[in-house]
């Protein structure tokens, strides 16, 4: 799993989001490897990345605050309602995938 995560960091060829990339490709791993389907680590990386261009896109943050994450308390709110989305959308989608290897 971290061969894999340190050569989907390097596919994005960024040297500063380096280990944060390796990090996430090794949690996606590890998605593969829990839930046996490739399909929770696709949705894995679609909702990270439409997060992050969500994230991006906002007014509030400007680039520089975004890189270094820098977060003020007014992004706190949002920030945490993604991740509670996006665990409720994983754990749905766990559930599914469990019925759906149980029904013989």
């Amino acid at each position: 799993i971290w061969i894999a995560a340190v050569i989907f960091s390097a596919f994005h060829l960024q040297f500063y989001g380096f280990v944060p990339r390796m990090v996430l490709g090794a949690y996606f791993g590890y998605l593969l490897l829990w839930s046996k389907s490739i399909w929770l680590p696709i949705c894995a990386h679609f909702f990270n990345n439409a997060i992050s261009v969500t994230l991006m896109s906002s007014e509030a943050l400007n680039e520089s605050d975004f890189v270094t994450g820098h977060l003020e308390e007014s992004h706190l709110l949002p920030c945490l309602l993604i991740a509670l989305t996006t665990g409720c959308l994983f754990f749905l989608l766990n559930r599914r995938l469990k019925s759906l290897g149980t029904t013989d």
